[in-house]
């Protein structure tokens, strides 16, 4: 099944998912939203579910070309999209153990994908990048997912500008507001 099928069943379901709520749902809310502005919330979660799990879908199938586990895979886009990465801000990142990202991070130094180097900050603190063999296996097996992006982009050029506005709107707007 194609990422294009799984997204538009994932689509359908959420509808689907909506419609019920919207018939059975009933009375106020605690927060003092109306109903409208509550299943519109509601709405926005799913969707915003259903962006995270295609992601995370294609991370996966990615990851199945490689004989890095998932989590490898994510700490080395995570570092490849940041540049150099803090250990103790990946531990957040990825809600890991200690020991278990010094376990990933000791695999993937051993296959000479990333580099280690302590902090001239803090002493205590590891700061990690990835190697020029790291960034040339990010670059070959996520080649099929550039194409497939660069496609998107080229057909529905306007549709893409949209959605990169609204992610990046909500990102700077969504992490300024409390959970």
């Amino acid at each position: 099944m194609d990422a294009e099928t799984v997204n538009r069943d994932i689509a359908k379901e959420n509808q689907q998912g909506i419609q019920q709520n919207d018939i059975s749902a009933r009375g106020d809310h605690t927060d003092g939203a109306s109903n409208g502005e509550w299943h519109e919330g509601r709405k926005l979660f799913r969707t915003l579910q259903s962006f995270y799990e295609c992601a995370m879908s294609t991370v996966s199938r990615i990851s199945q070309r490689t004989d890095l586990t998932f989590t490898q895979l994510q700490i080395m886009n995570h570092i490849h999209f940041r540049g150099l990465a803090l250990q103790k801000e990946m531990r957040k990142q990825f809600h890991l153990t200690q020991g278990a990202l010094s376990t990933a991070l000791k695999d993937l130094e051993k296959r000479e994908l990333i580099s280690r180097t302590q902090s001239p900050v803090d002493q205590r603190e590891w700061v990690i990048a990835l190697s020029p063999q790291g960034e040339r296996l990010l670059a070959e097996i996520g080649q099929p997912l550039y194409n497939q992006l660069s496609e998107l982009v080229e057909k529905h050029p306007q549709q893409v500008k949209q959605l990169i506005d609204s992610v990046e709107w909500f990102t700077e707007t969504f992490s300024l507001e409390e959970v």
